[in-house]
Formats: structure tokens, C-alpha cells, sequence
């Protein structure tokens, strides 16, 4: 079991890590850049094959259910490019959902839907706080209380060491990509 759930969360991270290190050699992240709408549509259009990329590699072995790390790029996506790009992604997300379907696919819509609108919600303010580690994990941990909600009203009860590995995943990723952009904008 162990092993059947790493492997698709470590796939997932090398999506995500391999995407916004080749978006960033094509579209160099620099701070208090004014994006274009074009450019805002290109991200959005890089951050929508990212996330079906995850999608497409889900843990298998979990009673029908797809869990990946699509509401990752929703929300950093908006938090970072905008409104316009993390609606394309979230629009792009909860169309593949339902055409992958299953008993669980409005869950699933739901979770990518709460990672746009948290995203849109601290968008303004995220910019302006001196803490951004410690105010994203605010916003992580606001879209966390939301998406386990959803979980456990809408998907059975898995194992608790699943949820453990998950999660810890989750709050790895986040954080490494805090990391990066912190790299990049530091330049």
C-alpha cells in the first residue's frame, strides 16, 4: 500500500516541478512584472496541462476516488498569475474531471472549484503581507479545512496512514514551491 501511493504522489511532484521549471526558462518569473493578457493565457494554458498531466497519474488504489495534486496549480496559479489564468486551469480541471467521471467526480469538481475561489479570495492581500510563508500557509490551511470537509462528506473513509502520506505531500509541495519563489523573484 506504502509503495501504491508513493509512487503516483512522486510522479505528481515531478509534474508539477518539471512544468514550472521549463514555464519559467520560457517565461522568466521576475517581480512586479505587469503580465499581458496573452501571457496570463499562456500560463493559464501551461498550468491547465500540468494539472490534467496529474490528473492522468492519480493513486490508484483508493476505492474509485482520484486523488492528485491538480488543486496545487489551481491555486498557485491564481494566487500568482490572476483570476483569468486560474479560471482556465479550474475551467480546464472540472471539465476533465467529469469526463474521467465516476461516483465521486462532483467531489472532485468541488475541491478544484474551493482551490480557485481561496485563490481569488487572498489574491489582493497576498502581494502586500510581509510574511508570505506564514501567510500561505493561512491560505493553504483555509483551502485544507475546505477540501477535508468535502472529503469526508463526499468519499468514504480510507486509511489513516493514506491521509498521513497525502497531506504531508501536499504541505511538501506547497512549500517547495514557496521555495522557488522565493529563488526566482530574490534575483
Amino acid at each position: 500500500m506504502f509503495i501504491a501511493v508513493i509512487k503516483p504522489l512522486v510522479v505528481n511532484i515531478t509534474i508539477l516541478f518539471s512544468l514550472i521549471f521549463n514555464a519559467n526558462l520560457f517565461f522568466p518569473f521576475r517581480r512586479k512584472m505587469v503580465l499581458t493578457w496573452k501571457q496570463k493565457m499562456m500560463y493559464g494554458v501551461v498550468a491547465s496541462f500540468t494539472a490534467l498531466l496529474c490528473m492522468m497519474y492519480p493513486i490508484q488504489p483508493l476505492a474509485k476516488t482520484n486523488f492528485d495534486f491538480r488543486m496545487i496549480v489551481i491555486l498557485v496559479t491564481t494566487l500568482y498569475i490572476g483570476k483569468m489564468a486560474g479560471l482556465l486551469c479550474t475551467f480546464t480541471v472540472v471539465i476533465a474531471r467529469f469526463i474521467i467521471g465516476g461516483p465521486f467526480a462532483y467531489a472532485g469538481a468541488t475541491v478544484s472549484v474551493f482551490a480557485y475561489v481561496v485563490g481569488i479570495l487572498f489574491r489582493s492581500s497576498f502581494f502586500n503581507v510581509k510574511r508570505k510563508m506564514l501567510y500561505g500557509l493561512m491560505i493553504v490551511f483555509i483551502y485544507l479545512i475546505l477540501y477535508i470537509a468535502t472529503i469526508i462528506y463526499a468519499v468514504p473513509p480510507l486509511s489513516w496512514r493514506f491521509y498521513i502520506i497525502y497531506f504531508a505531500f501536499f504541505y511538501r509541495h506547497v512549500f517547495s514551491a514557496y521555495l522557488c519563489h522565493r529563488a526566482t523573484h530574490s534575483i
